[in-house]
C-alpha cells in the first residue's frame, strides 16, 4: 500500500513537473483563470463542495485504529499531512489537464467544453498532456499511476470496511461468523462479504454505480458528521474545550455540505441525480427494515433509544422522495415540451393531419399526467412503507420497554417484600425512611408515628421446635400485627423485628391500637400463644432532625416492654 500510493505521488508530480517546464508562457498563464459568466466564488465554492469525495477512504483510519502500533496522538498529523498530499495532487492533476490543448482550440477552456469530440487521449486531458510533453512514455506513466490508485483504493477500501463490519458482528449488530478472525488476525468472512457485494454492483453498470457513489457521499456526510456529535459530547464530559470547537464545526460543515448536496438549486443545478434521490430513499427504508431485525436480537436493550435520529431520518426520506419526484415531472415536462414544440412545428394543411396532430398533443398530456399520477403513488408508497416500517419498529421497542417496566416491578416488589411474611422488607423501609427524611427536610411531613415490634421467645421455639416452627412463629406475629394495624404498611427489618409506620385513621387511634395490642400480647402469654414487644413514638415537629430519632424512642420503649413481658407482666 506504501509503495503504491509513493508511486501515484511521484508520477503525479513528475508528469505535473515536465509539463509546466516544457509548457510555453502563454500555456503557463492559464488564462482564463475562471471561467466567464460565473462569480469566481461560485466556482471556489463548487469546486470545495466536491470535498467529501475526496474523503471517502480517510475512514480507513478510524476503522483500523485497533491495530495502529504508534500512539493516536499521530493521528491529526497524519490526516493534516494527507489532506494536504491530497490537495497537491489533486491540484496538480487539474493544472496538467489545463497545460495542453489540441490544435485549433483557443485555449483550454474551449478543449474542456469539447473534448467530447475528441479521440483516444485527446478526450482525457491528463492523458493528452502527459503524451504531449513525454510522449507515450507519459501516457504509460499516467496509466501505472492510475492503476497503482485504484488498486491501492480498493484495497485500503476492503480492509477498512472489513473491520467495519467485523467491529458490527462483534457488537451483534450483523452476523457472528463475520465476527471471526483467522489464524492471520484478519476477519476474512468480512472481507468475502465485502468482495461479494463488490462484484455484483458493476452488472448494474456505469451509470448506476454513479447513483451508489453519490448516496455513498451522503452517508459519509452523515457518518461525519454523526462522529463530530460524539466528538463535541465526549469533549463536553471531559471538558476539552479544543475538541469542543472540532467537533462543533465538524457538525457546522456536515450540514452544510449535506444541504448543499441534497437541496437541488443551492449551488448550481444540485449535485445529486434524480435516480440518487430515489435509491436513497430505498436505501433508508432497507435500512429501517434490518433495524427491525436488530431490536429483535438487542437483548441488551442497546438500540432504539433516539426517537430524534427516527423522526429525522423519515423526514429525510420524505424529502428525498418528494425532490426526486420534482425532478422526475420537471425532466418528463420538458421532455414533453419538446415534443409539444416538434407536433406544432409539423405542417397540418388538411383536417386530417389536424386531427392527428391534435390526437398526438393530447396523447402527449396524457402520458405527462401518467407520469404525475405515477409519480405521486410511488413517493405515497414509499413514505407509507417507510412510516410502517417505523411505527412498527416503535411497536418492537414499546413492547421491549414494557416486558422492561414489567421485570423492574417484579425485581422492585421481590426486593420490597419480606419471603416470609409477605410483609413489606427492609430494603422497603430504608425507602421509605429516606422519603420520610426528605419530607423532614422540607418542612412537608405530616403527623406520623413508629411502632417498633419484637417477637419474644423466637431463640426458644427455635431450639426446642426446629427453625420450621420458628419460621410459623414469625408468621403468626407478623399477622397478629396486621391485624391490629389494618391502615399501616409493616415492615420486617430484622430477624424477629418489626416497624410500623402510623398516619391517618391509624395515628388518630394509636393509643387505643397499643392497648389492643399489649391486652393481645398479655393474653397470648398466659395461652402460650406468640408474644410480640411493641413500642411506639411520635414525631416532634421541630425537635426531631430526623426518622431514626424517632426509631429510637420507639425501639427503647419496646426494650422495656419486652423485658416486662419477660418478667411475666
Amino acid at each position: 500500500m506504501v509503495g503504491l500510493a509513493g508511486l501515484f505521488t511521484v508520477i503525479i508530480l513528475v508528469t505535473f513537473a515536465v509539463a509546466l517546464a516544457k509548457a510555453s508562457p502563454q500555456v503557463r498563464s492559464l488564462e482564463p483563470t475562471f471561467v466567464p459568466g460565473s462569480s469566481p466564488i461560485k466556482q471556489v465554492l463548487l469546486i470545495a463542495c466536491m470535498s467529501p469525495w475526496a474523503f471517502i477512504g480517510f475512514e480507513s483510519i478510524s476503522h483500523s485504529s485497533e491495530e495502529f502500533a504508534f500512539s493516536t496522538k499521530r493521528i491529526p498529523r497524519i490526516m493534516t499531512s494527507a489532506l494536504v498530499v491530497v490537495t497537491l495532487l489533486y491540484c496538480s492533476i487539474i493544472v496538467l489537464s489545463a497545460l495542453a490543448y489540441p490544435a485549433g482550440c483557443e485555449n483550454w477552456l474551449a478543449y474542456i467544453a469539447n473534448r467530447t469530440l475528441y479521440q483516444g487521449t485527446q478526450g482525457l486531458p491528463a492523458f493528452n498532456a502527459a503524451r504531449t510533453y513525454m510522449g507515450d512514455t507519459g501516457v504509460t506513466l499516467l496509466a501505472v499511476a492510475l492503476l497503482a490508485l485504484i488498486v491501492s483504493s480498493l484495497v485500503g477500501n476492503i480492509v477498512a470496511l472489513s473491520r467495519l463490519v467485523y467491529a458490527l458482528a462483534r457488537d451483534s449488530v450483523l452476523p457472528a461468523r463475520y465476527g471471526v478472525l483467522n489464524e492471520h488476525s484478519v476477519p476474512a468472512n468480512a472481507i468475502k462479504l465485502i468482495v461479494g457485494i463488490s462484484l455484483i454492483v458493476p452488472l448494474f453498470g456505469r451509470t448506476a454505480i454513479g447513483w451508489i457513489v453519490d448516496v455513498t457521499t451522503v452517508g459519509a456526510t452523515l457518518s461525519y458528521g454523526f462522529v463530530s456529535a460524539c466528538v463535541l459530547r465526549r469533549a463536553r464530559e471531559i471538558g476539552d474545550t479544543r475538541a469542543c470547537i472540532t467537533g462543533a464545526l465538524g457538525i457546522v460543515l456536515m450540514v452544510a455540505l449535506g444541504v448543499q448536496q441534497v437541496v437541488p438549486g443551492i449551488m448550481g443545478k444540485g449535485s445529486l441525480a434524480p435516480e440518487s434521490y430515489f435509491l436513497f430513499t430505498v436505501w433508508a427504508i432497507l435500512g429501517f427494515v434490518y433495524f427491525r431485525a436488530i431490536l429483535r436480537a438487542d437483548s441488551e436493550h442497546r438500540f432504539g433509544k433516539s426517537v430524534v435520529v427516527w423522526v429525522a431520518l423519515l423526514a429525510l426520506v420524505l424529502f428525498t422522495s418528494l425532490t426526486w419526484m420534482g425532478q422526475d415531472i420537471q425532466n418528463r415536462t420538458d421532455g414533453a415540451i419538446q415534443e409539444v414544440q416538434e407536433c406544432l412545428r409539423q405542417e397540418a394543411s388538411d383536417r386530417k393531419a389536424k386531427r392527428v396532430r391534435e390526437e398526438s398533443l393530447e396523447a402527449i398530456m396524457d402520458g405527462l399526467q401518467d407520469s404525475v399520477a405515477r409519480d405521486i403513488s410511488v413517493v405515497a408508497a414509499l413514505f407509507a412503507l417507510s412510516l410502517g416500517v417505523m411505527m412498527s419498529n416503535f411497536a418492537v421497542i414499546r413492547r421491549r420497554e414494557e416486558e422492561s417496566e414489567r421485570q423492574l416491578r417484579e425485581t422492585r416488589a421481590i426486593a420490597n417484600t419480606d419471603p416470609l411474611t409477605g410483609v413489606k422488607s427492609k430494603h422497603a423501609y430504608a425507602a421509605r425512611e429516606q422519603e420520610m427524611n426528605e419530607l423532614l427536610t422540607a418542612g412537608a411531613l405530616g403527623e406520623m408515628a413508629l411502632v417498633v415490634c419484637d417477637v419474644n421467645g423466637l431463640k426458644q421455639v427455635n431450639d426446642t421446635l426446629g427453625h420450621k416452627a420458628g419460621d410459623e412463629y414469625i408468621r403468626s406475629a407478623s399477622l397478629m400485627i396486621c391485624h391490629l394495624f389494618k391502615h399501616s404498611p409493616v415492615f420486617r427489618i430484622g430477624g424477629d423485628e418489626f416497624v410500623v409506620i402510623l398516619t391517618g385513621h391509624d395515628f388518630e387511634l394509636r393509643d387505643q391500637l397499643m392497648a389492643e395490642l399489649n391486652e393481645k400480647v398479655e393474653r397470648n402469654l398466659r395461652e402460650g400463644k406468640v408474644v410480640v414487644a411493641g413500642g411506639m413514638s411520635d414525631y416532634v415537629a421541630g425537635q426531631d432532625r430526623t426518622i431514626g430519632a424517632v426509631f429510637d424512642r420507639a425501639d427503647t420503649l419496646m426494650y422495656q416492654r419486652k423485658k416486662e413481658l419477660k418478667q411475666g407482666v
